[in-house]
Parts: C-alpha cells; sequence; structure tokens
C-alpha cells in the first residue's frame, strides 16, 4: 500500500476505522474478511493482519463534514455486507 503522507493539501484529514468480526450467537471473533469484502466490495474496506479484523479508510477531505459523511456511506455498506 502507497503511502500519501504529506502530499495531501495542509489541513486535510481522512478517517480510519479498523472492525472486529463477531460471531451473531457468541460474540467469539471470526475470520469472514473475504466474504464481507466480497459483499461490501468497496476498495475502501481492506483486509488486517487477522482475517477477523478489516479496516476502512475514507479518502482526504478538507473538512471534517465531508469526511463524516464518506466514514458513514462506508459503515452503512459495511453494516449490510456483514448482514
Amino acid at each position: 500500500m502507497e503511502n500519501a503522507f504529506g502530499r495531501s493539501a495542509p489541513f486535510s484529514l481522512g478517517i480510519e476505522e479498523e472492525f472486529q468480526l463477531l460471531s451473531v450467537e457468541s460474540y467469539e471473533l471470526v475470520p469472514r474478511f473475504d466474504e464481507i469484502a466480497a459483499a461490501a466490495a468497496d476498495e475502501r474496506v481492506r483486509r488486517e493482519l487477522m482475517t477477523s479484523v478489516l479496516e476502512a479508510a475514507t479518502g482526504i477531505h478538507e473538512s471534517v463534514a465531508d469526511a463524516i459523511v464518506e466514514v458513514r456511506e462506508i459503515r452503512a455498506r459495511l453494516r449490510d455486507a456483514a448482514a
């Protein structure tokens, strides 16, 4: 993955979140990254070291409000994919 730190406009931001994938029955971690990533079909969803964890990252934004709109969109895609 390419590092873009320092290449965006000053005071720009992005949001990165990590999600643990849990069994709805036992609340234990489950290795479902591939299944959820395929269902989400979104390049903003990325693999972490363990397949029971995924990372979601917005693009670069110049306002907090714009970043929040995008992070909410990603969360909705992940919610639907995990369902």
